[in-house]
């Protein structure tokens, strides 16, 4: 039904989360992109759209009203919210493993995030080479640490725009 709902027109979209009852409209919002939310809920009856909210998830609620701070058609209104972390001392298998505890929303994602320690973006790691890499192998760190931005690098950039 999820998918079905982004096939829809906006009005068709919202006579549809009306008819439904409350339980399934909380589980296809629950389900549907947060930027696809967003732009529904701009166009829709405040009393719907609180009701709805109210329902969902606290945490996809809140990533939802979130992006309707953003002007519609910015970055910061299309961006997601789901993407899938790994910690930089994974093997590949370690990783097949929890990308796949997130398949349900990792169809529309391409990439691993990889984080050290302290949680910081290390790196990012592409489905071709996490499937590429061998069960054992740690290769996750090996690519991240490669594609990772040099902090000197970072640094002359940041130096040079001031």
């Amino acid at each position: 039904m999820t998918e079905m709902m982004g096939e829809l027109e906006r009005e068709y979209q919202e006579i549809v989360l009306e008819k439904v009852g409350k339980d399934k409209a909380t589980f296809v919002t629950n389900k549907m992109d947060n930027d696809d939310l967003a732009n529904l809920f701009d166009e829709m009856d405040d009393e719907l759209k609180d009701q709805l909210l109210s329902n969902m998830e606290a945490e996809e609620s809140k990533a939802v009203q979130l992006l309707m701070n953003y002007p519609a058609e910015t970055a910061g209104r299309i961006m997601t919210n789901r993407y899938v972390w790994i910690p930089q001392h994974y093997t590949v298998q370690d990783a097949v493993v929890k990308l796949k505890s997130f398949a349900e929303i990792a169809e529309s994602i391409n990439y691993l995030y990889v984080i050290n320690d302290q949680k910081q973006l290390v790196g990012v790691l592409s489905y071709r080479d996490l499937i590429l890499g061998e069960p054992d192998e740690k290769k996750c760190r090996i690519l991240c640490l490669q594609e990772s931005l040099p902090l000197e690098l970072f640094k002359i950039r940041k130096k040079s725009q001031s």
